[in-house]
């Protein structure tokens, strides 16, 4: 009570000087200490109750002007109320009534505890109410659950006092959700953008450690900052025995590498990233070459570090080196082979994309006046009546993605003609499609001229070889008819035994001369390709087979073999007939084995017995003249063809001649080649 009454008197003195009186005057007038009188006026200042002005060093106290509350309370938009000491609502504005959805007669008098509004003020800001009371205020953020709005406030209880000198709060709602709002889309962003930058930082530090390039980080003194796992394994040294150490002193020795170390001075001053080779000094003493992007890191418009991305091309330096050197000696292979190699398009011009230096020498053109028709096309240097030839038999090669071997005749650029030899292949893309054909061009026009001079050789040869023949065949049947004269003159036994083995000799020699007159074909004719089942029905036109049965089942098998091949189909044709006994039935199939082709011959005769089977390819073994078979080994033999019996003795003879796949082809009825 003495309190109140004390405070009661100092403002009734302030109401009667409202200029203001000062610490002292108070102590005196009302007959107080001047520490109690201070301690009253700063209290009326900090309730509001009284304002404070200086004049010189003195402060003078008078009471605060008023305003009537209520008219006060209706300037605000905050929402404000207002309780007294004992919590009872004494007065709200408008705004405050509008938020809440009541009226000020639900709430004026009403202790706050009691009234509608209690369910929404939390224990939290019913303490903040009441601390404000003793005198101390807050402010907090607080949210209406049970309005449910979605707005913020931030709530003040700010210490008041009434003009009677009673104490009261004053609660001020200040709506705050605009801020909240911002201030969480911008707390959002911030967390994003956190988030990228830790995502970033992870991604550069991932990239960095696994990237398949060394990254090199270096300040302007060329110390090591950055340092990865691919730098570790290029150089051999580990990351903590390389960071912080200068580069140019460990790993690019600036005395051993003055260039580098310009370079990176340049870099590092200038800041003009560029792309620059050098190598470098392993750990282990060896020196690699690292092809390197060079970056500049600038802060403040000051080069601060520069950042290098290097690739190891040491292997790929020697690679290089080894393709020049490669290139060197094909040029130099090229320039001195016989002949012309070559790379062109399948075109019916046959435009080259390259032809060797060779070309001149075969040609009389140079490599320029070919290449892309610059001069001549290839294909007008062939002799109009090859052209056609030629061309059908590189196409049924290249269709079936086989090597060819042509001969044909070419007009040289002086006009001179020449043979020529051409073996080549089609270049296929992953995907089939032709892109070029390549070869080679040899010029054999000496070896065609001796070819020439040997064939009409050969043919002399073989005129006086069949004219000596002739006579030595008639000289001998002369001789056997003297002989079977004397024997039916001469009844002498012992005589008659001379005659016959004179007979039998004669027999013996006139074989011997027929044999020479097929076995000098032999060979006479370049190998050429063969349909087996024409050449086959052309033998049989000339065969007396009675009633046997000859199945042909080998299709359009074609096979690349001396022109005798007749022969060897005939005399198989003929053992049968002659020695079979009882033939009934011949065959002529193909099979595959692997990559090479089987031609089988079979019939249904004795067969041949098993101890003879390799014997009846021998000279002289046979009933009849004992060349037949021998013969047929001898000419498969010129084209690599080898031949065998494997037949079951009494069940009938098997021959098996074995074809490798560059001799075989099948072809359809239009004389395309399928396979081979």
């Amino acid at each position: 009570m003495a309190r109140e009454l004390e405070e009661e008197n100092i403002r009734e003195l302030l109401r009667k000087f409202p200029k203001g009186l000062t610490i002292e005057e108070v102590s005196k007038k009302l007959s107080l200490n001047r520490t109690t009188a201070a301690k009253y006026l700063n209290s009326f200042v900090l309730t509001g109750q009284a304002d404070m002005r200086t004049l010189g060093s003195a402060k003078l106290f008078y009471l605060t002007q008023r305003v009537p509350l209520t008219n006060v309370l209706s300037l605000s938009s905050d929402l404000i109320l207002i309780l007294d000491s004992d919590l009872f609502i004494q007065e709200c504005n408008a705004a405050f009534l509008a938020y809440f959805k009541t009226g000020k007669e639900e709430l004026k008098g009403t202790q706050l505890g009691q009234s509608p509004l209690a369910p929404h003020f939390s224990l939290r800001e019913q303490s903040s109410i009441e601390r404000a009371l003793d005198g101390e205020g807050s402010a907090l953020e607080v949210r209406f659950d049970l309005l449910d709005d979605g707005r913020f406030f931030k709530m003040k209880c700010i210490p008041l006092t009434f003009e009677n000198g009673a104490r009261a709060v004053g609660i001020i709602l200040e709506d705050i959700t605009e801020m909240k709002t911002y201030q969480r889309e911008l707390e959002q962003r911030v967390k994003e953008r956190t988030a990228e930058v830790v995502r970033a930082k992870d991604f550069a530090e991932n990239l960095i450690s696994t990237a398949n390039a060394m990254i090199i980080g270096l300040d302007p003194k060329g110390n090591v900052t950055i340092f990865n796992k691919t730098a570790e394994t290029v150089t051999g040294y580990t990351v903590r025995e390389i960071l912080g150490k200068n580069w140019f002193e460990i790993i690019v020795p600036k005395d051993r590498y003055p260039e580098a170390w310009e370079e990176f001075q340049r870099i590092a001053k200038a800041g003009l990233p560029k792309i620059f080779e050098n190598p470098i000094l392993t750990k282990s003493g060896s020196v690699r070459t690292i092809s390197w992007n060079n970056n500049t890191i600038v802060e403040d418009g000051t080069i601060i570090a520069t950042i290098s991305f290097g690739i190891d091309i040491t292997d790929k330096k020697h690679a290089e080196e080894q393709l020049r050197e490669s290139q060197r000696a094909l040029a130099t292979l090229m320039g001195n082979l016989p002949g012309m190699a070559y790379r062109r398009r399948n075109d019916p011009k046959w435009t080259m994309e390259f032809v060797s230096e060779g070309c001149t020498d075969l040609t009389g053109y140079q490599p320029s006046d070919l290449i892309d028709n610059h001069t001549v096309a290839f294909v007008d240097l062939i002799h109009v009546q090859d052209q056609l030839l030629v061309r059908d038999q590189i196409q049924a090669a290249v269709r079936t993605r086989q090597k060819f071997q042509v001969m044909y005749r070419i007009l040289t650029a002086t006009g001179a003609g020449k043979w020529v030899w051409e073996q080549g292949f089609g270049v296929f893309s992953p995907t089939g499609d032709l892109l070029a054909i390549e070869g080679f061009i040899i010029d054999i026009t000496d070896r065609k001229n001796a070819e020439e001079i040997v064939k009409k050789a050969n043919k002399h040869v073989s005129l006086l070889t069949s004219i000596t023949r002739h006579d030595i065949i008639n000289q001998i049947n002369s001789l056997k008819g003297y002989i079977g004269i004397i024997k039916k003159q001469n009844a002498d036994e012992k005589i008659v035994d001379v005659l016959k083995k004179e007979e039998v000799i004669a027999d013996m020699i006139l074989r011997q001369i027929i044999f020479t007159r097929d076995y000098q074909n032999v060979g006479a004719e370049p190998p050429r390709w063969m349909p087996v089942k024409n050449t086959l029905d052309t033998i049989l036109r000339t065969v007396d087979r009675g009633s046997i049965i000859i199945r042909i089942d080998t299709g359009e098998l074609e096979i690349f073999a001396d022109p005798l091949i007749e022969k060897v189909f005939f005399n198989l044709i003929d053992n049968s007939l002659r020695h079979g006994e009882h033939v009934t039935h011949i065959g002529i199939s193909c099979e595959q084995d692997g990559r090479d082709l089987l031609l089988v011959y079979t019939d249904d005769g004795v067969g041949i017995p098993d101890g003879e089977k390799e014997m009846i390819f021998t000279r002289g073994f046979g009933k009849n003249t004992g060349y037949g078979l021998f013969l047929i080994r001898e000419i498969l033999s010129i084209t690599g063809f080898s031949i065998h019996e494997d037949g079951i003795p009494g069940k009938g003879a098997r021959f098996v001649i074995r074809i490798h796949p560059q001799s075989y082809r099948f072809s359809d009825r239009a004389g395309n080649n399928l396979s081979q």
